[in-house]
Order: C-alpha cells, then sequence, then structure tokens
C-alpha cells in the first residue's frame, strides 16, 4: 500500500538526523564492454579528451595541433557507449613550431579549453570554436628541465573549484632517473587555483615498468582526473612485458602529509616526502596506448564514467584509435540526490515528488537513494541525515583569459558539429 508522506513522517525523520551513513571507498571497475575504434580522416594519435556535457567532448592530437570534436553518447545505467562513438570534426590551434599536444581541459565557467604541450612546456588557453589563442598559464620554470618526450602529459581541471592539474610524465633531469624495470621515477604534479596560479607542487613516484628486455620499456604518468570532491587520481601508463604491451594504473592520491617542493630547483640529494597512493585499478590495454582520460557524466546512482583514448602511433601498427569506458565509485556525496554537492531542498523536493513510488532501483532522481526501488523512509532519513552537506560550487572567473565572445563559444560548442 502506498504510503503517503506526512509531516508525522518528516519529524520522525528528524529524530534521527545524525545517524549519517559513512562514504564509500573510491574503486574504478570495468564496464564489461570492450574498446570501440574511432576514426576521421587525417587524425591520428589521440592524447587527451575532456568532457563538455551531455554527449559532447573534445580531444587533441599529439601532432600538427588538432583539436577534435566527438560524440559519445553514455548509457547512465551502465556507464557503457549506448552508441557507437563518432569523431565530428577537426581544426587546428595555431602555435610556433611543431606542437605535441598531450592535455586537455575544458572550463565550464567560460566555455574555454586548456591544452599541455610537451614540445615547449606550456599551457595555453583557447576558443574551441575558432581555435584562437586566449592566454596562458605561468607553468613554473623548473619544468623547462623536463627530459625529451616526457613533458607536460597530464592536464585535468576540478569540473567545481577550478583546480587545475598537470604534471610530466618522468622526471626531470634535475629530480632523478626515469623509470626502469627496477624502480619507479619520480615526477611533480603540479596546482593551479581557480585563477591559474601556482599554488602547490608535490612528488609522486610511479611504479617500475614491467621487467623486459626493450628498450622501449617505460612508465608513467599518462593522465590526472580531478575530482569534483577535490582529490585527485593519476593514472599511469606501463609499457613492459616480454611482448611490450600496455597497462593502465589509476592511484587515488594523497597529499596530506606530502612535501610541497614548489621551491626546490631539483629533487636529487633532497629530503622530502612524496604523496601517498592507493591502488584503484589496472587496465590491461594490449597493444593500445591509452594516454588520455576524462570524468565523463553522472550516472543514475551517483558513479561517473571515465573515458579513455589511446594513440594510434600515426597509424598503420598494431595500436588502435580507440576509447573505452571505466566506471568511478565512492565519490557521490551521500543524500545528493540531484548531483549539485549540496544536500538540501532540491533533494528533498525530488522525494517529496517521487513519495511512496515504484522507482528505477538506484536511479537517485527518482529519488531512490538507498538502492531498494521504493522511494520511503529510508531514502528521506539518508537525506536529512545529511542536510547541509557540501556546499554549492564557486564561480570564479578565470584569468587571464579574456571573456568577449565566449558566452556564444560556449552555447556553440556543446553542440553536435560535422
Amino acid at each position: 500500500m502506498r504510503q503517503r508522506f506526512t509531516s508525522k513522517l518528516f519529524h520522525a525523520a528528524i529524530a534521527g538526523l545524525f545517524a549519517a551513513p559513512a562514504l564509500a571507498e573510491v574503486s574504478i571497475a570495468s564496464t564489461g564492454q570492450s574498446q570501440t575504434q574511432v576514426a576521421f580522416d587525417g587524425v591520428h594519435q589521440l592524447s587527451g579528451i575532456t568532457f563538455l556535457g551531455g554527449d559532447q567532448y573534445l580531444l587533441v592530437a599529439d601532432k600538427n595541433g588538432q583539436l577534435v570534436s566527438a560524440t559519445i553518447d553514455i548509457d547512465l545505467s551502465t556507464g557503457r557507449f549506448a552508441t557507437t562513438p563518432t569523431l565530428d570534426s577537426v581544426i587546428a590551434l595555431s602555435f610556433t613550431g611543431e606542437p605535441d599536444l598531450e592535455g586537455i581541459a575544458y572550463d565550464a565557467r567560460d566555455g574555454s579549453i586548456f591544452v599541455s604541450n610537451e614540445d615547449d612546456h606550456t599551457i595555453t588557453q583557447h576558443n574551441p570554436n575558432n581555435a584562437a589563442l586566449l592566454g596562458s598559464v605561468a607553468v613554473p620554470a623548473v619544468y623547462l628541465q623536463a627530459s625529451s618526450n616526457r613533458s607536460l602529459e597530464a592536464l585535468s581541471m576540478d569540473p567545481r573549484g577550478h583546480t587545475l592539474w598537470t604534471s610530466n610524465e618522468e622526471a626531470l633531469t634535475v629530480d632523478g632517473p626515469l623509470s626502469t624495470g627496477s624502480d619507479g621515477t619520480l615526477v611533480r604534479l603540479q596546482q593551479f587555483d581557480a585563477q591559474g596560479e601556482a599554488v602547490a607542487q608535490f612528488a609522486y613516484l610511479t611504479d617500475p615498468h614491467r621487467p623486459s628486455g626493450d628498450s622501449r620499456a617505460r612508465n608513467g604518468v599518462a593522465d590526472i582526473i580531478a575530482l569534483p570532491d577535490g582529490r585527485v587520481i593519476v593514472m599511469e601508463r606501463d609499457l613492459g612485458g616480454g611482448i611490450l604491451t600496455f597497462q593502465n594504473h589509476f592511484y587515488l592520491v594523497d597529499t596530506t602529509n606530502a612535501t610541497d617542493v614548489s621551491d626546490l630547483d631539483g629533487l636529487i640529494g633532497e629530503t622530502f616526502s612524496t604523496v601517498e597512493k592507493t591502488h584503484l585499478f589496472t587496465y590491461s590495454a594490449g597493444f593500445s596506448n591509452y594516454e588520455g582520460v576524462t570524468l565523463g557524466p553522472r550516472l543514475d546512482n551517483g558513479d561517473y564514467a571515465l573515458i579513455l583514448v589511446s594513440d594510434d602511433g600515426g597509424g598503420g601498427g598494431f595500436n588502435a584509435q580507440a576509447l573505452t569506458t571505466l566506471r568511478l565509485s565512492g565519490i557521490a556525496l551521500p543524500g545528493d540526490l540531484d548531483g549539485d554537492w549540496l544536500v538540501g531542498a532540491a533533494d528533498l523536493d525530488i522525494i517529496l515528488a517521487h513519495w511512496g513510488q515504484t522507482v528505477d532501483a538506484g536511479v537517485l532522481l527518482q529519488g531512490d537513494a538507498d538502492g531498494n526501488a521504493t522511494v520511503d523512509q529510508q531514502d528521506l532519513d539518508i537525506v536529512l541525515n545529511h542536510w547541509g552537506d557540501g556546499d554549492p560550487p564557486e564561480v570564479v572567473i578565470p584569468e587571464p583569459v579574456g571573456m568577449l565572445g565566449l558566452g556564444a563559444g560556449l552555447m556553440l560548442c556543446c553542440k553536435r558539429t560535422r
């Protein structure tokens, strides 16, 4: 029998206000879907990907400064591709010299993008609709000491706090050796605040690469996932084994006890503490060289989709140009049904709108906070127990980017173009 929501039930629920369930542990899992190859005339060596919203994404390629738009529809119940992803259009960003673009991050405040260039160790900001250069980020000078082809590989922006993170792929020449089959390599994780100012830098030790008799074996940081709760996941890329294959290792980073090494011109001979890292998942990619990853849409139950892109090495070899999906759990805010990172009236409204109904199990926007397919007292308790948790995202105008014309640009970049 359907139960009516009454003020009596409301007050009864408040009595248990402080019996809050614990946060789930962060985890990554396979969606069970095979990788999907993607192609567009003249586009090769895709190396970075960023989520714009809806089913729209932007990618960058290692060579020619290419910016590629893509349509990737994610099934919000499974985290898998709902339809076959497509690469839709390509434009060239303007650079002096031959760019080697590795990372890309989307700034929802103004619709612009940041890209990291491994060739000249820079991070620049662009209008994605006309490729115009808008500004640059002041990357610390120590990154000029990068080893050849192992510079700024990773780039990600927290979608709520707009904190930007980057990293070199393997150790700077002043920081130590490259990875081996017995030892990892030290890289610097660099954090910029919402205004684009460098605020902290931490040493991160990668794993060794898998033992191999091939001199091409290596392991380093391929990309970073800046999470909406402020934490960071690092994706290492390991090329190793008797027959060279790729693996991607995902680690949750904790900087609490790490030394800020911003003022150290080199790490060799210095005393410092590296970040702590917790292994979340290893993706065995075979011959597919997955270099880029982005946090995709929030799924029905509060998990997130992760979308990875692989570099085909220019085409014609074993490396496929492909996309694949993973599923990230444990970062949702309990009681936050609408995904705004604030437990409040909007979430209570969802409960009231579906009170007593049988709904799709685990779909937060239908009010099923506990996953039992019914909106009832237990779901209300979860919202009330966490009432006031979280906070709305702070809107900060970025610098030094010019804002002219980007309002219209935001609307355009979220539309599918062919």
